[in-house]
């Protein structure tokens, strides 16, 4: 009973340690199995979520549609409980766009994380989408409920977000790890249990069925210890003749003790036998095993060999293949519009995939250094320092200078490399083509494999050969089609350049011809007003003072003064509308202006930067600042809610180039910049600005004079007046005069009186009422008064009585011939003829002609007596040098 039971729980024991031994480790794969099953579906779900939004906004990203971006990120974020945060960078690694900027830190795929690398570990990676594990640096909230604690584990993930086939960033995911722990565990305490209830149920089958199988044993163990148990006290043939077969073994057991001595009796003599058997037949087979292990090393050989040939077949068909592949994209490649670096860069890709080398070059030949330059290069070349390489000298310059390719083993050990060449010392096997362009070596394209690991043949020597003519074809055909570019865009410059200059002469020429209208209008109307001037003259100077008609004189010259600056503006506007130019400080000029803008403009702030020891410019002062009140007031209207005007003085050159764009002579200019904060101006109003009668104010409200007039003054002022502005950011008038190297000119304040004199005086006016009043008015000075219609008039009574005739007192512009024509006439009957010019318009053109030719004094009509009288005092007493009057 006691042996039963022992060998009962030894078999017990043995089969419950190899069952659990087995079910652990089971268990122990299979929750490891699970649990990276699991993991590995989790990442996927993550990639495939990560996908599905970069597609979604990868047009919005291209677009810098932030607002779209926002809305699709922050639904995905509230559906998702396990999302913590999202954030967009750029391809460049910079951060557009965040949910958590503190949480989200800088991290990109291959970078290092923002805390330390023990808190950061990679835990997945495929093409375009990675997964690392670190710790929060900050809490996570969405919209007041905090979604993640600080130091709380998180799934960091990274998508690359293409557009049309091209990178433009990645986005960004944060997922909380405790929902994928907890599906962890869960599975693997799943796993646990099944193994646990596995166990449970295979060990209760084992015990029964030991039991059951070892029933017979125990019982026949029984019988035979009762046998000994009677053997001790009785003779063994009275046990033996007394024995119950049947009962000692149940019908089996005794039978089965009796077939199992006499087998091993049989099995004794037969393992005689058969030892002796063996032993003849071990030598047998000692021979047996030689001879066939001699034929296998022979068949072991020859499948080598066959192996070798088949492996060298498969690497000639792959070299063959590869070729095949990278010829057909180089015929392809002659067919794309690439530029010559961006075919170069392709073309070294694949020439390094055909040949298993890691690192590629080209080195472009420029004639102007005599040397060949690094232009482009691949793999651990881009590491290597750029040096240009002299012709002859190293592997490069030969290829050049031979025109043939040539293969170095190992170059740090070749006796023709260049020596002390920073990061070659490791080179092993080198290769090199030329390259013709255009009929010549135009460069030379190599490829290279740092260490020692690598051999080449003839047939990767021809095939590459053969890469290089194509690629020859390939790059010359990039290079026709950059320099047909580069024509069409120059075409396409000039075309657009052409149609800017003409609509600048179309608008030149409407202005001119606006501007010629303008001059002849305000001539006219200063000839009425010389007409009012001369009579209202006249009759104050027969009253006294206190007279009620010199009172009422006096308001008619105010009336007659203010019609003369209107006139003087449309002069400005106008060909010839200056009338006093002189040498003038820009910053003299500005501040003058500004200091009456602001005394009628409180709610705007002015500011200004100017610049010291500017050049002169030759202006006439009045007019200039009429332009910058102008700019002033049309700031001030582009702002009725209040603004800033700023304005600016300095000087700059202007080369050919930028002064034929303004239609002005190459030099030194003085300018003034004129910019607000008003509500600016589109491209088609920029273009109408300058226009006449053109305002964007309601009617009523405006002229559309202010800048058409400015425009015309400083265009006579032989400068120009450009306008930047955009839609909402304001308008910026900048203004270019000539400088001048003359000193500043000082005005001498001299009151005007009335002169007597005496002498003849040939007054010559197409216009009867003009000659009318200076004739009564220079009687009225005392002086013999002659008149004259027209130039030939005044020519023939000239001749008849210039000894005679002390001054001319001369128009500019007749009917039948100008005042100049006029002028030389008499300064050939007389070389020292005394001649004053009057004219309704300014001293510009010809008055300024005839000025320099020789004329005494200009008066611009309408003139009262104090300044005939004082101009006439000046040219016939010689009182000073000849200066204009107006």
């Amino acid at each position: 009973m006691a042996f039963h039971m022992r060998l009962q729980t030894k078999l017990l024991a043995v089969v419950s340690v190899l069952v659990l031994a087995v079910v652990f480790v089971s268990s122990g794969l299979v929750t490891y199995s699970q649990k990276k099953r699991v993991t590995e579906a989790t990442y996927k779900l993550m990639e495939r979520d990560a996908r599905y939004l970069s597609r979604r906004i990868s047009h919005n990203i291209y677009n810098s549609n932030w607002r779209t971006i926002q809305i699709t990120l922050d639904m995905a974020l509230q559906s998702n409980g396990d999302m913590l945060y999202y954030a967009i960078h750029d391809k460049d690694g910079k951060i557009l766009f965040s949910s958590d900027s503190k949480s989200v830190g800088g991290w990109l795929p291959g970078c290092v994380a923002d805390g330390p690398r023990s808190e950061v570990f990679e835990r997945y990676q495929s093409k375009e989408f990675s997964v690392r594990e670190r710790p929060l640096s900050e809490a996570v909230a969405y919209k007041g409920v905090v979604r993640g604690g600080k130091g709380e584990a998180v799934f960091d993930t990274c998508m690359k977000v293409r557009y049309i086939g091209r990178p433009i960033g990645c986005l960004r995911i944060g997922y909380s790890s405790r929902e994928l722990s907890a599906h962890i565990r869960k599975s693997a305490m799943d796993v646990l249990a099944g193994g646990a209830a596995i166990l449970m149920t295979v060990i209760t089958g084992l015990l029964i069925l030991i039991r059951i199988s070892i029933a017979p044993l125990g019982r026949l163990n029984r019988k035979l210890l009762l046998l000994r148990k009677r053997a001790e006290t009785e003779p063994v043939g009275k046990v033996l003749g007394s024995l119950d077969i049947d009962e000692m073994s149940d019908g089996s057991t005794t039978t089965e003790i009796r077939e199992l001595s006499l087998s091993f009796g049989a099995l004794s003599g037969m393992l005689v036998e058969n030892w002796q058997q063996l032993e003849a037949q071990q030598v047998d087979l000692e021979k047996n095993v030689a001879k066939r292990t001699c034929a296998l090393r022979k068949a072991n050989r020859a499948l080598l060999r066959e192996i070798a040939e088949k492996k060298e077949a498969e690497e000639k068909l792959r070299v063959k293949n590869s070729l095949m592949e990278a010829l057909h994209d180089t015929t392809l490649d002659l067919m794309r519009q690439l530029g010559f670096n961006e075919l170069l860069k392709l073309l070294l890709k694949r020439a390094g995939g055909l040949m298993n080398m890691e690192s590629g070059y080209y080195f472009e030949y420029r004639e102007s250094t005599r040397q060949l330059h690094p232009i482009v290069t691949s793999g651990p070349f881009l590491e290597v320092p750029k040096i240009p390489s002299r012709i002859g000298e190293g592997l490069v310059g030969r290829v050049w200078e031979t025109d043939r390719p040539l293969y170095v083993e190992d170059y740090k050990t070749w006796n023709g490399r260049v020596k002390g060449h920073p990061g070659l010392e490791t080179l092993g096997a080198s290769v090199a083509v030329p390259i013709r362009l255009e009929g010549n070596v135009g460069g030379v394209m190599g490829l290279a494999q740092f260490g020692d690991d690598f051999e080449m043949d003839e047939t990767a020597m021809a095939v590459l050969i053969r890469f290089a003519e194509l690629a020859t074809i390939a790059l010359n055909n990039a290079m026709m089609h950059t320099k047909l570019q580069e024509e069409l865009d120059e075409r396409r410059r000039v075309e657009e350049e052409k149609d800017r200059l003409f609509q600048h002469l179309l608008q030149a020429q409407k202005l001119e011809a606006i501007g010629t209208l303008a001059g002849g209008i305000a001539h006219d109307i200063n000839n009425l007003l010389m007409a009012i001037q001369g009579n209202i003259s006249l009759i104050m100077s027969l009253t006294g003072p206190g007279d009620i008609v010199h009172k009422r004189g006096g308001k008619i010259e105010e009336l007659v003064a203010s019609g003369s600056s209107l006139t003087s503006q449309l002069l400005g506007f106008a060909r010839g509308g200056r009338s006093h130019v002189r040498p003038e400080s820009v910053n003299t000029v500005v501040k003058s202006s500004l200091s009456m803008f602001g005394r009628t403009r409180k709610g705007i702030m002015i500011s200004e930067a100017m610049a010291e020891w500017l050049p002169n410019v030759e202006i006439d002062r009045t007019q200039m600042e009429q332009v910058l009140l102008n700019l002033y007031l049309n700031a001030s209207h582009a702002m009725p809610d209040g603004g800033r005007i700023h304005i600016e003085t300095g000087m700059t050159d202007l080369d050919d180039k930028l002064a034929a764009a303004f239609n002005l002579k190459s030099g030194a200019y003085v300018t003034v910049a004129v910019s607000d904060t008003g509500v600016g101006m589109d491209k088609k109003t920029q273009s109408k600005i300058f226009d006449p009668f053109f305002t964007t104010r309601e009617m009523g409200r405006g002229t559309g004079l202010g800048l058409a007039s400015a425009y015309g003054i400083v265009k006579n002022h032989k400068g120009a007046i450009t306008v930047t502005s955009e839609k909402g950011r304001g308008a910026c008038f900048t203004i270019h005069l000539p400088a001048t190297s003359k000193a500043r000119w000082e005005e001498e304040a001299s009151p005007l009186a009335v002169h007597s004199g005496e002498g003849t005086v040939l007054v010559v006016d197409d216009e009867p009422e003009i000659r009318e009043v200076v004739k009564t008015m220079l009687k009225g000075l005392g002086y013999r008064c002659l008149v004259a219609e027209n130039s030939s008039r005044c020519v023939s009574m000239y001749r008849e009585a210039w000894q005679e005739i002390d001054l001319v007192l001369l128009d500019v512009v007749m009917p039948d011939a100008g005042g100049d024509i006029a002028y030389r006439a008499m300064k050939k009957i007389n070389p020292d003829v005394r001649v004053i010019l009057c004219s309704g318009y300014s001293l510009e053109g010809r008055a300024e002609k005839m000025m320099e030719a020789g004329c005494n004094g200009f008066i611009q009509k309408p003139f009262s007596v104090e300044v005939l009288s004082t101009e006439i005092h000046r040219v016939l007493e010689g009182s000073g040098e000849k200066a204009p009057v107006g």
